[in-house]
């Protein structure tokens, strides 16, 4: 006969998550017993055990499915009979780690979010600190004098020569720019002799 007692310490501690392979191994074992005591009955379908347990002691061992009985011909016995998928933790009450997964998982989401929050307000708050305190400080500081008189040329020459280079350099850049612009335009009287022989 099936323990009772071992089988509701079993029950239990599949419902909390806290069953091993080897212990849910058991239990299923336990729960295909032909003598279960009835109020285990409905624990059946949790391991697709179909309610219907065979007996060693049946004398018809395949009343309850004629077409797996072996025949002398190898006739067919007729259509089979569709099978009724059972889903092993069909109810999440009986697990409720799913459940609990999800909600820490959301609980995690919004301790981060606010974390979030609060170290880019303290971030703001110091950068502004730090605006304030650079305004303070450039208002309390005097500009300092940029003595222009060590960059003036005094030589003539020396005058004459720079603004020889600086005029060659503003020739060059109009001679190429002529260049160019003829180029461009050369470019376009293909497009022009179209143009006008359409008209």
């Amino acid at each position: 006969m099936t323990d009772p007692q071992k089988l509701r310490v079993l029950l239990e501690r599949y419902e909390a998550a806290e069953t091993s392979v080897a212990e849910e191994r058991e239990l299923k074992a336990l729960l295909q017993a032909a003598d279960l005591p009835e109020e285990f009955g409905h624990y059946r379908q949790w391991f697709g055990i179909q309610a219907a347990v065979q007996t060693a002691t049946s004398t018809k061992p395949f009343a309850e499915a004629p077409w797996l009985a072996p025949t002398k011909n190898g006739a067919d016995h007729g259509p089979k009979p569709a099978l009724k998928v059972v889903s092993k933790r069909s109810d999440l009450s009986t697990r409720p780690s799913r459940r609990f997964a999800v909600a820490a998982a959301a609980m995690l989401l919004v301790i981060m979010a606010a974390g979030l929050f609060f170290l880019s307000q303290e971030n703001s708050l110091s950068t502004n600190q730090a605006i304030a305190q650079n305004e303070a400080e450039a208002e309390t500081e005097t500009p300092v004098a940029i003595d222009w008189s060590k960059y003036e040329i005094t030589d003539p020459e020396e005058a004459t020569r720079i603004t020889r280079a600086a005029l060659a350099n503003v020739s060059r850049r109009i001679e190429n720019g002529g260049r160019i612009t003829s180029k461009e335009v050369s470019r376009m009287e293909p497009i022009h002799n179209i143009l006008n022989s359409k008209s």
